[in-house]
């Protein structure tokens, strides 16, 4: 991928991605099977840990939530003609269902715990992209363990050379709801905010 093509991706990522999060009336519903990733091969492949860090500006999220730590696959998904990478997520009880993955295009089957990477020699975006308007999938919706929920949208973009550790920067918008439930949505005490501090480290498993 030349500069280029590289500004085209991150100017349709960068679009979609930063789209303010909104509420829904649409209940989860029982989990589906995740997407089944393709070993092709390819050098930003493989099994990580995922550390993400948001940083204070964003007032909504009480700073014991500002850490998120997963399991990280970073894979292709069968069947997509999207280029690029998808991560999926583990470790942690995510949003589930069609209210993730009933969606289309760029989205279609991606889950809550699971958003895109794109790479390009030595440089690697990626996009926990806000398709709210269908689905919540293709970014991070978690129940963290106070029974709160937390949704982060955002990108990041960094350095790769097939090392051990990946560090890339970025922005996000979170959106929050403090109150205990099963259920993310609708929440009546939810709170919002963006931050230009976010922060994914990938350590090769």
């Amino acid at each position: 991928m030349n500069t280029a093509g590289r500004a085209v991706w991150l100017a349709i990522f960068s679009a979609l991605a930063l789209s303010a999060c909104r509420n829904s009336l649409v209940a989860p519903t029982a989990a589906t099977k995740p997407e089944t990733l393709l070993n092709v091969n390819d050098p930003l492949d493989g099994a990580f840990t995922l550390t993400i860090q948001i940083g204070p500006s964003c007032s909504a999220l009480p700073d014991a939530e500002r850490t998120r730590v997963y399991d990280a696959n970073i894979g292709h998904v069968a069947n997509k003609t999207d280029p690029g990478h998808v991560v999926t997520l583990s470790g942690a009880p995510f949003l589930s269902g069609p209210v993730c993955t009933s969606t289309s295009g760029i989205y279609a089957a991606i889950g809550c715990n699971q958003f895109l990477a794109v790479e390009d020699i030595d440089w690697v975006g990626f996009y926990l992209l806000n398709n709210n308007d269908e689905a919540h999938g293709a970014h991070i919706v978690e129940r963290t363990s106070s029974g709160s929920w937390l949704e982060i949208i955002g990108r990041a973009t960094g350095s790769f050379n097939g090392a051990s550790l990946i560090d890339a920067v970025g922005t996000t918008d979170v959106w929050f709801c403090p109150t205990a439930s099963d259920n993310p949505y609708p929440c009546a005490n939810s709170r919002f905010c963006s931050s230009a501090d976010l922060r994914l480290s990938f350590s090769r498993k």
